[in-house]
């Protein structure tokens, strides 16, 4: 039932990040950061399968998870640090539902 809606509730991410893509990038730079987006999506993917798998050979399954844990918190920081894309305030925000 939680997998159900799991993939329900995260089937219109990429949707929504290809949009906001369409919205923030320079009209002849949306397929690049389309197949970039796409693309580290896969790689990060495989790369997080492998890095934990080879981790918790080594060490352990906890240490696995640790380690992958540690990336993605690197991630967000990553993410974090970021400053606003160049149209972030052109429309007013929407209106409370």
């Amino acid at each position: 039932m939680t997998r159900s809606l799991l993939g329900l509730t995260l089937a219109g991410v990429p949707a929504v990040a290809m949009d906001y893509l369409s919205e923030e990038m320079h009209p002849d730079s949306i397929g690049l950061a389309m197949g970039l987006y796409i693309g580290g999506g896969a790689i990060g993917g495989m790369g997080g399968r492998l890095l934990v798998g080879v981790v918790t050979d080594y060490f352990g399954w906890r240490v696995g998870l640790d380690v992958m844990s540690l990336v993605v918190l690197a991630a967000c920081g990553v993410c974090r640090s970021e400053p606003p894309g160049p149209r972030a305030h052109e429309r007013p925000p929407a209106p409370p539902v």
